[in-house]
């Protein structure tokens, strides 16, 4: 008596067993991609058309938790100084436009910016639009990627100073603004005066076709 309604509900029950197994698989497959996301000592931001994260993997969230040079305010990145969380907002509106069709491609579409941080060396923070079309309107535009710099800069920048052919003076000044030195500070600790550091800034640049 009670086993035809049970057959009667089958089709049914058999299409919600099918929609949880899909549902499982895909959060399975989820776990597995943000795993292999926070294997990397690269922050990751997926950001919506209202500069909104929608995704931050494990590293980017100890960025922000830090609060040295990279921060959320209501959802957005931003950066605790003016000048730096204006020109992050820039930046974002910037490739924003461009993956909105509202201005032109340019040259400069993944802009690339420094975050001063006060323990450390500056974050490195570009900004790409991602290639995908949007299929829903809450789907990210932006690929945000934060760099934290090594510990030993120095071991870091040597092997593209060697692949530059920069000298030995040179190495050594590209290492210090890499680690967030001005010219005059990164002049003070090489002992030598700051028009001669800005001679090897200009070396370094043509050597590196900057």
């Amino acid at each position: 008596r009670h086993i035809e309604p049970a057959r009667e509900l089958q089709p049914l029950l058999k299409i919600h067993a099918e929609i949880w197994l899909r549902l499982q698989r895909e959060i399975r497959l989820n776990a597995a991609l943000a795993a292999s996301l926070d294997v990397s000592s690269v922050g990751i931001f997926l950001i919506d058309a209202n500069r909104s994260v929608l995704y931050r993997n494990a590293t980017a969230l100890a960025l922000i938790e830090e609060r040295d040079g990279l921060l959320l305010a209501n959802g957005r990145p931003t950066a605790p100084r003016l000048a730096d969380s204006l020109k992050m907002t820039e930046a974002l509106e910037h490739v924003l436009d461009l993956q909105m069709g509202l201005i032109e491609t340019t040259d400069d579409s993944s802009p690339a910016i420094m975050l001063p941080r006060e323990n450390g060396a500056p974050l490195f923070c570009i900004i790409m639009g991602l290639d995908q079309p949007r299929q829903e309107s809450a789907d990210p535009l932006l690929l945000m990627i934060v760099v934290r710099p090594e510990s030993d800069i120095a071991n870091l920048i040597r092997p593209i100073c060697d692949v530059y052919g920069l000298s030995v003076v040179e190495r050594e000044l590209a290492i210090g603004l890499v680690e967030g030195l001005s010219i005059a500070d990164a002049a003070t600790s090489m002992n030598v005066q700051k028009e001669t550091a800005r001679g090897y800034l200009k070396q370094i640049f043509l050597k590196t076709d900057t």
